[in-house]
């Protein structure tokens, strides 16, 4: 076992240093990272209040030896290298000596620890840098950190730490990254004495999608992919979600959850096709690699880049010809009656409270605000009527859909006008609070449930339901009319919860119309997509049915009404 060092003044000044520590998930990464280099295969974590008032994490590595404790506070003194050239070829984690340096200048600072050539362990005690006790105690092997009262010493940095709930999904979202790379490893997360996260540790093929599984959204299948180009190794996986979503990526390198640019790069070029969750893991040889350019380790620098993007490239365009996941939002029957030209006009009803917020937080003045057209606000308006007659007339080049109402054509948005006809679907079942129950009930991940626990009875006001047993949170219901629409229910709660945290607790309108407004724009018909003239009646006949067919959600106009009379000025004959 080598001795931990302090580092010459030359290594030393070629180590760009900053302080790492932000938050308490930054010191849970930190210390994740020293349990690998320690070679543990346990690690457990427990948190008070996000970690704010105290955060442990322990496991059964190597240990540090009783004389070298005092040293792993220091900075820059580290077991993991000793020369300049050493930083060439950085194999491990931690290389700095940085971490416990910076955790202990910032907090209360505890460290158990047991090497396994030694009889007994010791126990350091630090506050905020200062070393006040160093003697040898019994103890297990391995290492135990305590940290607490974080920046009690620094009150500017600490009022910028979110809510306990906050910081503990920070922490959360660090540990399951950790756990799916390297799922070998027994990782447990804990929260006020309450598990919230465990992995059991195997090396078999499968673990990787068993802990996906558990912290990305059920009912979604996940695609795993390969690549090797050699000495490139790219392993990723892929939950595509619904159209209209962004590329969501966690990145690691050589077991370093990092920022990427270049796999980023890679997927987004393939566009809107590979929307959805990734997980890439790539795997370079250390010579290839730069970790030393980011205060926090957070960025590396890759020797071929090149290489790097176009092995990611191909591993993406495999994964997307294999893929044979669809994306479609079936349309409701066809609403009877049929619509009739009108002059769009204020019909006197006062709109409900609910309205007027939803056209409030959507940018209009009011439940609606229409573009303005070069026909003024001609639109068409429902009526109970048969003797009027609709025909389709053909899809244009452009993606608008054509049609002759009465002595009219019509030309109409297809995207703007299913974002009108699932925004009205949503509002209506939503505001009525109608609940379908779920079968079997769907356990959250952590990462959602915690979230969940905190906006509880805003979520039961629009039709969710829970139900916990044994300290883990079910989802049992959600506003009805859910499963009709082909939406995830985890996937919707989600989107509600992003909603709520956004605005922190104002208006419940405020905090639905958001979501509501975005999953419609996800969800809706593409203006790019064939349609044929069966979808093209049904999409007329649900638009007309809508209260408000005139616009989408956003305020842009649903249709183009050309009449007999603006043919007739067109060609001059009047």
């Amino acid at each position: 076992m080598r001795r931990i060092e302090k580092l010459k003044p030359d290594v030393s000044a070629r180590i760009a240093a900053g302080e790492v520590i932000e938050s308490p998930a930054s010191i849970v990464k930190e210390l994740i990272e020293n349990s690998l280099d320690a070679g543990a295969t346990t690690i457990k974590i427990a948190l008070n209040q996000g970690g704010k008032s105290k955060i442990v994490v322990e496991d059964d590595g190597v240990g540090i030896l009783f004389n070298d404790l005092p040293l792993a506070v220091e900075r820059f003194a580290t077991s993991k290298i000793s020369d300049v050239d050493d930083l060439g070829h950085i194999g491990t984690f931690g290389f700095r000596g940085e971490a416990l340096g910076s955790i202990a200048a910032v907090s209360r600072l505890e460290i158990r620890s047991m090497a396994r050539e030694e009889a007994e362990g010791g126990l350091l005690i630090c506050t905020g840098g200062k070393v006040e006790l160093h003697r040898r105690i019994n103890t297990f092997p391995g290492t135990r950190v305590q940290v607490e009262d974080l920046f009690f010493n620094f009150p500017a940095r600490r009022k910028f730490l979110k809510s306990s709930q906050g910081e503990t999904r920070r922490v959360s979202s660090v540990v399951r990254d950790y756990a799916v790379a390297f799922p070998d490893k027994v990782f447990t997360l804990m929260s006020e004495d309450r598990v919230i996260f465990s992995t059991e540790g195997n090396t078999e093929e499968r673990t990787f999608l068993d802990i996906l599984d558990k912290i990305w959204p059920s009912h979604c299948p996940i695609q795993q992919g390969k690549v090797d180009f050699v000495p490139v190794k790219i392993t990723a996986f892929w939950q595509p979600l619904r159209e209209g979503t962004r590329v969501n990526l966690t990145v690691f390198v050589n077991g370093r959850r990092v920022q990427d640019s270049v796999v980023r790069a890679a997927i987004s070029s393939f566009g809107q096709a590979a929307s959805g969750l990734w997980f890439v893991i790539v795997e370079v040889p250390p010579e290839d690699l730069d970790v030393n350019i980011h205060p926090a380790k957070a960025e590396v620098r890759f020797k071929n880049s090149g290489e790097i993007y176009k092995a990611a490239s191909k591993l993406v365009e495999d994964m997307l010809m294999g893929s044979k996941q669809m994306f479609s939002i079936p349309l409701r029957p066809s609403s009877e009656g049929r619509p009739v030209l009108a002059q769009t006009e204020d019909d006197g009803e006062e709109p409900q409270k609910w309205e007027r917020d939803l056209g409030e937080n959507l940018g209009g003045n009011g439940p609606e605000e229409v573009h303005d057209t070069d026909h003024g606000e001609t639109f068409l308006q429902f009526v109970d009527e048969d003797e009027q007659h609709v025909r389709f007339l053909g899809r244009l080049s452009s993606g608008y859909l054509l049609y002759e109402y009465s002595t009219n054509f019509v030309l109409l948005d297809p995207h703007a006008s299913h974002e009108r006809i699932l925004f009205e679907f949503f509002l209506s079942r939503i505001r009525d609070g109608s609940r379908q129950n779920i079968y079997p009930e769907l356990e959250l991940p952590p990462s959602v449930s915690e979230v969940a626990r905190e906006w509880v009875k805003i979520l039961e006001e629009w039709g969710f339901s829970f139900k916990e047993r044994e300290g883990v949170l079910y989802l049992s219901g959600v506003p009805a009319g859910i499963s009709e629409k082909n939406l995830s229910p985890i996937g919707v709660l989600r989107l509600a919860l992003d909603a709520a945290e956004k605005t922190a607790g104002e208006d419940l309108a405020e905090v639905f119309a958001e979501g509501l407004a975005s999953e419609a724009c996800k969800g809706a018909i593409k203006i790019t997509k064939i349609i044929e003239e069966k979808e093209a009646l049904a999409l007329w006949n649900e638009l007309f049915a809508c209260k408000k067919p005139q616009a989408c959600p956003h305020g842009r106009p649903t249709h183009v009404v050309v009449t007999a009379e603006d043919m007739e000025r067109l060609f001059r004959r009047k």
